[in-house]
């Protein structure tokens, strides 16, 4: 085979696995039923200025940490698919 070809052969390869490995990666994720530190509990909250101020700051906070658990994730794919494609 020639190096063009086996190269190609491997950059299909991984457009074929990554998307299945991320998936298994999920799927087998061990944090599905951990609470998220840094949330509070805006039930408690009796006036509803306080209790929407909370939610707000939760809303915040969980958009703040998928972003970061989204630059994360993409990190680890580019380098998977980098040590791959070697």
């Amino acid at each position: 085979m020639k190096h063009e070809q086996l190269q190609e052969a491997w950059s299909r390869a991984v457009h074929l696995l990554c998307p299945g490995a991320v998936l298994l990666m999920i799927l087998l994720s061990p944090a599905t039923g951990q609470d998220i530190r840094g949330m509070e509990v805006c039930t408690a909250e009796k006036q509803m200025e306080r209790r929407t101020s909370c939610l707000q700051a939760n809303a915040e906070f969980l958009q703040q940490a998928l972003i970061k658990l989204d630059r994360e994730t993409r990190d680890r794919i580019a380098a998977a698919v980098d040590v791959l494609a070697m």
